[in-house]
């Protein structure tokens, strides 16, 4: 398994007060986040994570959650829950 190199940002879920750590895996030829690859903001993902309008399992250990950004784009975001279950690495 590759040592992800990871940007944190950090995100308030749906108003909850839930707060959530994202570390985005970073492309270790770039430098940059791996969503970049798939003309992805951060910001987008962070949208989809905390408003999904469905969450699920995907393969292995991963999960999707799907959703509409708040520009209109349908995307699916594959995340894996941190073990302490307090952040995300995507």
């Amino acid at each position: 398994m590759l040592t992800p190199r990871v940007l944190f940002a950090t995100i308030t879920v749906d108003g909850s007060g839930l707060v959530m750590e994202i570390r985005f895996y970073r492309d270790p030829e770039t430098g940059l986040p791996h969503i970049f690859n798939h003309d992805i903001t951060e910001a987008e993902a962070e949208w989809i994570l905390a408003h999904p309008a469905e969450d699920g399992a995907s393969a292995d250990w991963s999960r999707q959650a799907l959703g509409q950004t708040a520009d209109g784009r349908y995307l699916r975001v594959i995340y894996v829950p941190d073990e302490e279950g307090d952040g995300f690495l995507w």
